[in-house]
């Protein structure tokens, strides 16, 4: 069955494993091998062989946290790693660096160049005392010292070195940032300059062994075509370069590809003669599987995506640019493999800040809140840069205010980032700012990432094979333009709000060309040629939206922030009627499937810039260049099941839970007074995965006058003992215990990763309940009874199983009864005492939502422990409920905070449910599912710790 999404809650962590990866789809891009080693599990503590830990840390390279600057000390780290033990590390012996609690300053850019490595934090929440907090306060040798005429950017070209002819800040291109996953190996050309050059020049020269035109080798130039598109072999020119540098290529390392520009090309695309310049459009890395040195070939590892064209002035085209041919070139690359960022939080601090040419900064994180300009602009360092990387990771970090990106790549490939929480940057402004920038990037996963107050999320300059899913925005999904291609977008959540606008800007305004935008932001953005070739060019062909929710926050000018949100209709509507179409955006419609790349097209002329014709329908004709005519059946063209990932080194108290609380009271049964409003199924159905109901042993009465009980058994009522009012404490008919547990059993059976947990408020005896639980077929079998288990009794093995285990065994219903004790141990029929495994705060926030405090609920309002690990069932609802104030109650913060200030410190660990009233509010922000996302972070840092 196709899953509906209206209101879809994300589920964090999807199994994003090759096992739950679909086969290619025929004529859509192969995106199954995305992400890590090509689909591969991220690492576990299992493949970490060599380890410097915290305290080593501290004590050997003088990384303190709370005091002064740590960055030649955590480069030492760094440097011995390289040298020791990546050498003879792989990616299942990995080397960690394990950094400390506390904050950890750094002032220059840190070079992450070992292979192997992770580095890793103690947590990424700001506020606790244990986490590991990086603040970044660049020194005066890392900043820019070079700024545009006008000072509103950092200005590359003019970044060199006095008296010196070869070298400027494009060779360190995207830029610096706090760390850089990048090779440092200096061009035996460049070796004096580098020696020579002063502090805040040398990474110009770094890594200028992967620089093409020191190290690339010229395709074929006797004939126009050296190779063409889907090609796997690439003949080489017949040069003395090429011949002496031959013995670069050798099979299992990098070559990167890469095809110049041509005027032929820029008309396609509608691009103004005066903006041609030269760049090598055309690119993507691969891996070099053969190399034929007698007759100058080299073979790759896939096919080609575009033709491979001798030179920019093919068959006759005009020269374009500085009036030069340049040649189509391979080049073996140098690559940083296996590096990954874990577990922390990072910031660039703005506080008495020195200004280049004098003064002060002091900047606050509200003067960038929706400010689309450059603050710093010589401040402009990214959080962390991967430059010639691959099969590299960042997972559960949190980035606040950095310099511009949070993350950026430059010729990078299979990397996963994942689980990340991305907010904000000082300079969201022209030269291309403050963003979640893949340029130059291939094979990649972005998956279950937060991004709140960056200008884009995009993919650029060649992009191409990459999936975003499963993310979480309030800015646009940008194609960026420079031929990106083929990349998937789906079941990603993207809210754009009014004041997220180009033309919110304060000071050092415009875009990534310069100059000033107007009108709105939309939750797509495509580069249209002659726009986008202000920077690089077109969009490329077979870009593919699928299955996202895609809203736009209209009239903010007139209702401000509660301006309601609408559908981006052409390409999401909430009642799930689009939710199967597939939208591939720059392909034709000469056919159903498309075979060729197509500009946007607004009758029968392309477009110029996609502001201003958002809310057209390239789909219909008159309009052209985007496909709608293909459907897909599942939920994701990704995955096979829509189903989150269940780590094998997790254990069922490791995790947290979504619970509804009186989760039979809900509309669909018809109750008035609600605690839900969708039926039991559809909240398992929208990601709840445990629920709270009230049973009662009822029989038939004379004095029944409505019929509520019309035969003897276990019913679902709310506070039967005392005044019986219609659509409060009952309905009619009443539903039966076996009724809802049919229902979870159904679910369950259809969904076999899936793990339900039902807390009874239990009111029955022991015969009675046992008596109602025979009436449903199978669910025995499914019950995990943590009493008596003969596999793994929790008393005995003080701990729980492993979630993996459980699905394995198929034991994967918990049920636990309170007030009532059931003697569990001697009866062994599956209700465990919810005292003896839970602890709980009181149930109510109060009538008006204030009571944030968390005493217990039992036990004299004390928490009381016991040789096993306990689960935390975290209430979070009021005495009366009410859609309204849930839609408060169920803020993010509201519960983050909670939890933070008041509940876990007394309870001393994160809660494993979060149970709340009306669980979807607020409306499509889904944020009670969004803080259970967040623990489960933090429940995934405390288990690899």
């Amino acid at each position: 069955m196709a899953q509906e999404l209206g209101t879809a809650i994300a589920i964090s962590n999807l199994d994003l494993s090759k096992s739950n990866r679909r086969s290619p789809i025929p004529g859509l891009p192969d995106w199954s091998k995305a992400g890590y080693r090509e689909g591969q599990a991220l690492p576990s503590d299992s493949d970490i062989a060599y380890r410097i830990t915290a305290d080593e840390l501290r004590e050997k390279y003088n990384v303190i946290p709370n005091s002064s600057d740590s960055s030649e000390g955590l480069q030492k780290a760094i440097d011995f790693v390289k040298d020791n033990w990546s050498p003879k590390a792989s990616f299942n012996r990995l080397c960690l660096i394990e950094l400390p609690s506390g904050t950890i300053n750094i002032s220059r850019q840190i070079y992450v160049d070992a292979n192997y490595l992770i580095i890793r934090g103690q947590g990424n929440n700001p506020s606790s005392p244990t986490s590991t907090k990086i603040v970044f306060r660049p020194d005066e040798n890392t900043r820019y010292d070079k700024l545009s005429a006008d000072g509103t950017r950092w200005d590359q070209d003019r970044m060199r070195i006095e008296n010196q002819k070869d070298g400027n800040g494009g060779w360190i291109w995207p830029g610096r940032g706090a760390f850089r996953v990048q090779v440092r190996d200096v061009h035996d050309r460049y070796q004096d300059e580098h020696k020579n050059a002063p502090a805040n020049r040398k990474d110009i020269y770094e890594g200028s062994v992967n620089f093409h035109w020191r190290a690339g080798l010229e395709v074929l130039q006797t004939n126009n075509y050296a190779a063409e598109r889907g090609d796997t072999v690439i003949p080489l020119d017949n040069s003395g370069q090429n011949s002496d540098r031959m013995s670069s290529l050798q099979n299992g390392k990098f070559l990167w590809v890469q095809v110049p520009i041509t005027a032929w090309m820029y008309k396609a695309w509608g691009a103004k003669a005066g903006h041609y310049k030269h760049f090598y459009m055309f690119d993507q890395v691969f891996k070099i599987i053969a190399v034929d040195k007698d007759n100058k070939r080299v073979t790759i590892d896939k096919p080609l995506e575009f033709h491979v064209w001798k030179n920019s002035t093919i068959d006759g085209f005009e020269l374009i640019g500085d009036g030069k041919s340049y040649a189509s070139k391979v080049t073996p690359l140098n690559m940083v493999e296996g590096v990954g960022f874990e577990r922390f939080y990072l910031t660039q601090d703005m506080t008495n800040i020195p200004k280049l040419g004098g003064g002060m900064y002091n900047l606050k994180p509200e003067d960038a809140l929706h400010n689309y300009g450059n603050l710093a602009p010589e401040y402009a360092m990214h959080g962390i840069v991967f430059k010639w990387a691959a099969n590299c990771w960042v997972r559960n970090i949190h980035t606040f205010m950095t310099g511009s990106h949070p993350i950026v790549t430059e010729v990078a490939k299979n990397l996963q980032i994942q689980n990340n929480f991305l907010q904000g940057a000082w300079n969201k402004g022209k030269g291309g700012n403050g963003y979640l920038r893949g340029s130059r990037v291939w094979d990649s996963l972005y998956h279950n990432n937060i991004l709140r107050d960056l200008r884009h999320f995009t993919f650029q300059w060649s992009a191409s094979n990459n999936v975003a899913i499963g993310n979480d925005l309030d800015c646009d999904l940008n194609l960026h333009g420079g031929w990106e291609r083929r990349n998937l977008f789906e079941l990603n959540t993207v809210r754009v709000p009014y004041k997220h606008a180009p033309g919110e800007c304060t000071v050092n305004c415009g875009g990534e060309g310069g100059e000033q935008d107007t009108g709105q932001w939309y939750p797509i953005w495509w580069g249209a040629g002659e726009k986008a070739s202000k920077w690089s060019g077109a969009t490329g062909p077979q870009n593919v939206f699928f299955n996202n929710i895609l809203q736009k926050q209209h009239n903010g000018d007139q209702l401000g922030d509660d301006a309601p949100y609408e559908d981006y209709s052409h390409y999401y509507i909430s009642n799930g009627s689009k939710a199967h179409t597939i939208f591939q955006f720059g392909w034709d419609r000469d056919t159903p499937n498309g075979s060729n790349w197509e500009h946007l097209s607004k009758g029968g002329v392309k477009i110029s810039d996609w502001a201003g014709n958002e809310t057209v329908d390239f789909s219909l004709a008159p309009q052209t260049g985007i496909n709608a005519l293909r459907t897909d059946s599942s939920v994701s063209l990704f995955l096979k099941e829509h189903r989150p990932s269940q780590p094998r080194n997790e254990r069922y108290n490791e995790r947290c839970y979504l619970c509804t609380h009186n989760s039979f009271t809900n509309k669909d049964a018809d109750w008035i007074l609600t605690c839900q409003s969708m039926s039991i199924a559809k909240q398992l159905k929208e990601g709840v995965r445990a629920l709270m109901l009230d049973i009662y042993y009822k029989e038939p009465s004379s004095m029944d006058v409505m019929g509520a009980i019309p035969e003897k058994g276990v019913y679902l009522l709310h506070g039967a003992d005392g005044v019986w009012v219609r659509g409060s404490t009952y309905t009619v008919p009443s539903q039966r215990l076996y009724q809802a547990l049919n229902d979870v059993v159904l679910f369950i059976k259809s969904n076999p990763g899936q793990i339900v947990t039902i807390f009874l408020e239990d009111y029955t005896n022991t015969n009675e309940l046992k008596d109602e639980l025979e009436k449903i077929e199978g669910l025995k079998e499914l019950i995990y009874d943590p009493d008596n288990d003969e596999k793994w009794r929790v008393k005995d093995k003080k701990a729980w199983p492993l979630i993996s285990d459980m699905i394995e065994w198929n034991k994967r219903l918990v049920i636990f009864s309170q007030p009532k004790n059931h003697n569990n141990e001697v009866e062994k029929f599956g209700v465990a005492f919810q005292q003896h495994y839970t602890k709980e705060n009181h149930w109510s926030i109060g009538w008006f939502g204030t009571k944030s405090e968390c005493p217990s609920r039992w036990d004299n309002g004390k928490y009381v422990d016991a040789d096993y690990p306990k689960l935390f069932v975290f209430n979070h609802f009021r005495d009366l409920p009410d859609y309204t104030n849930a839609v408060k109650d169920n803020d993010y913060q509201e519960i983050i905070e909670r939890i933070d200030n008041q509940c876990s410190p007394l309870v001393k660990q994160l809660p494993n449910f979060v149970a709340v009233d009306f669980f979807e509010l607020p409306l499509n922000e889904a944020n009670a599912q969004n803080a259970v996302n967040e623990l489960n972070r933090r429940w995934e840092d405390f288990s690899q710790s």
